[in-house]
């Protein structure tokens, strides 16, 4: 199988599977798994990216090791990221307290996905100690023939904590299985990196539209930083979630249920119940939503006003082409009736079509009554 075919995404196992073999036999395979499982999560694939290595600039010959090369920070680094491997801040760090000028350790976490969608650790560590007196100290001091010993010593110490972390990670990159030491020949070799990515591609209808909303926002996310969030898309609820009560055990506490429950905003006061009415039972209420009374809620919206936004919507849910809100529009004309009825005006029933406000309006029994609104 050539280069060619082996490259690129691939969702069913037998083909991974027979991509994995061929690589393997071939090339430098650099996978977190040896085969495919049976199934891969919807939405993703596996992917297989060639690296190569140019002898000249990615490698370094072995001193111990007679033609025999080891990957620079250049090559193990194009590696990794064709890996998708996810380095983690919190431990991905100096680990040391810094009290030594020239003393420094520092750790390396990084997490890379199987084909199943979970996840594995990768880890290293590196120490370098360039103290007076230490071993690495003696050994350079003592390797050096030609009287440049302290030289290189002071070059080793300036760059002694970039160097400690970049072995860091790149000894955490190794434990994908690459070997320290390649021949000229085995170089010559591109590695083939398998990783599992995912690409949204489904054949559930439901599945795309998620994925497409997911995509969507990680592709704004730069702009909600700098601009906020602008009108929520229509078919997305602005209506809070009610907040479970809290009920922790004696002597417990739980900050993530804490601030979860901070950060959803207080309900508006309602507004007084006037005597002999009651209550209505949502607990946010309604408000005209276009209009010349618009946001005002029903209970201090003028009669005039709510009669004229109960009309509008009737003639929407009449009208054909308008469908896609009518179960929120018939929700608003139950609500409007119930307000009007408490005041004591005509409710609008299913005849009231006309666009003016000075329509005639259904009386309270059924029948229709010859006045006008005023």
């Amino acid at each position: 199988m050539s280069l060619a075919q082996i490259t690129g995404d691939f969702a069913d196992a037998a083909s991974i599977n027979e991509r994995l073999d061929a690589a393997r036999r071939q090339f430098h395979l650099v996978s977190p798994v040896e085969t495919s499982p049976s199934v891969i999560p919807d939405g993703c694939s596996v992917v297989f990216s060639a690296v190569h290595v140019q002898l000249e600039y990615d490698a370094f010959p072995h001193k111990e090791a007679e033609n025999s090369y080891g990957l620079k920070r250049t090559a193990l680094q194009r590696i990794g990221n064709a890996a998708g491997i996810d380095w983690d801040p919190r431990f991905t760090r100096r680990t040391d307290d810094a009290s030594q000028p020239h003393y420094c350790s520092f750790s390396a976490f990084g997490k890379v996905k199987l084909f199943d969608g979970k996840e594995i650790p990768l880890y290293g560590s590196k120490e370098v100690d360039l103290r007076d007196g230490s071993e690495l100290t003696r050994l350079i001091l003592d390797s050096n023939t030609e009287g440049t010993g302290e030289e290189q010593l002071r070059d080793a110490r300036i760059h002694s904590h970039s160097d400690c972390e970049t072995k860091a990670m790149l000894r955490a990159i190794r434990t994908l299985g690459l070997r320290s030491g390649y021949s000229e020949t085995e170089l010559r070799l591109p590695f083939i990196v398998a990783r599992l990515r995912w690409t949204g591609v489904t054949n559930d209808p439901e599945l795309r539209r998620i994925f497409a909303l997911r995509q969507m926002e990680l592709m704004l996310r730069g702009s909600h930083v700098l601009y906020g969030d602008g009108p929520p898309p229509p078919f997305v609820s602005t209506s809070p979630l009610p907040v479970p009560p809290l009920s922790p055990s004696p002597g417990l506490h739980h900050p993530a249920r804490t601030r979860e429950t901070a950060s959803v905003p207080a309900a508006p006061p309602s507004a007084p119940v006037p005597k002999g009415r009651t209550a209505a039972p949502s607990k946010f209420e309604p408000i005209i939503k276009f209009g010349d009374a618009q946001g005002t809620p029903f209970s201090e919206a003028k009669t005039i006003d709510l009669t004229w936004y109960a009309q509008a919507l009737r003639r929407q849910i009449e009208n054909p082409a308008k469908t896609r809100y009518r179960a929120r529009n018939e929700d608003d004309l139950r609500a409007a009736n119930e307000e009007l009825r408490q005041r004591g005006a005509p409710m609008v029933g299913a005849q009231a079509t006309t666009p003016s406000r000075e329509d005639h309006h259904p009386a309270a029994g059924g029948s229709y009554a010859n006045h006008r609104v005023r």
